[in-house]
């Protein structure tokens, strides 16, 4: 997921920087700004510059992890825009009361584009 977001966002010539624990997955000569890091660490936040993003997208692969993202972003940066993921439909509020700007659900979003395709 993250590589689709790095991808679409390139394509609009939008300034981001990408922080992975297992760079990679990425390719070598991609020209993305990534950093090698834990996204839930305050310091790695703050390495990327956090006090300075306009936004963020976490898209890590549990709820719990997003959900810290969150918190913790929101602590570093009150006027931050966070899009969060969400696995599991009862976690929506949840990364909203945390701090989330928005929550996206893609199994739901995919279910409801598959129903669509009958």
């Amino acid at each position: 997921m993250g590589r689709i977001i790095a991808r679409e966002m390139k394509d609009e010539k939008a300034a981001f920087l990408v922080i992975e624990k297992n760079p990679q997955g990425f390719e070598e000569n991609s020209g993305l700004l990534i950093l090698n890091g834990d996204a839930t660490r305050d310091d790695t936040l703050k390495e990327a510059g956090i006090d300075r993003a306009r936004g963020l997208i976490s898209v890590l692969p549990t709820d719990a992890e997003n959900l810290f993202v969150v918190l913790s972003a929101r602590g570093l940066n009150p006027s931050l825009q966070i899009v969060a993921r969400a696995v599991e439909e009862n976690s929506e509020q949840k990364l909203l009361r945390a701090g989330a700007t928005k929550v996206v659900s893609p199994y739901h979003i995919g279910g409801l584009r598959m129903a669509t395709r009958f």
